[in-house]
């Protein structure tokens, strides 16, 4: 069981043409080290270009070698696919299908995620609509605390 009510956070997850995304601002190759550790445990798959890859043993030869625009990686936890791009150093960012996100359980599981992440980052992760609504994030977890807050949905929050 979820600490939170399904019935009331369902519609963040509703089908709107859009996908959702999952935030870590303030990063460097060293956050993005740890973040690749953690994930190892759900059996991501890496690729650059296209082409299946290992990654590289440090994270850092991603922006240097300029394959970082190139490289992909996803990931399942609890049926919900996570998909990360290497756009930039100093942010991490995942995407995810809202539709995959269809029940108390597969809201924990993603929650759940948000909670490792931020606590292995020991930094900030937020849960927005597609494409960095930052200012209205639909989830907030601040690991210093250990607080993770819903954020109401404001009117013109994709519903």
């Amino acid at each position: 069981m979820t600490e939170w009510d399904w019935d009331l956070v369902k519609g963040d997850f509703a089908h709107d043409g859009a996908l959702r995304d999952i935030y870590v601002l303030n990063t460097s190759a060293a956050d993005w080290q740890r973040m690749i550790e953690l994930v190892r445990d759900y059996a991501p798959e890496f690729a650059i270009g296209g082409q299946s890859a290992d990654f590289p043993a440090e994270m850092r030869s991603l922006w240097q070698d300029k394959t970082a625009e190139t490289s992909f990686m996803r990931f399942k936890i609890s049926g919900i696919m996570f998909h990360c791009f290497f756009y930039q150093e100093e942010e991490i960012e995942f995407d995810i299908e809202p539709r995959e996100v269809a029940s108390a359980e597969h809201l924990e599981a993603l929650l759940g995620f948000l909670r490792r992440l931020g606590d292995v980052l020991g930094k900030t992760v937020i849960l927005t609509s597609e494409n960095g609504c930052r200012q209205t994030p639909i989830f907030h977890y601040e690991p210093a605390t250990r607080l993770l807050r819903w954020v109401p949905p404001p009117p013109d929050r994709h519903r």
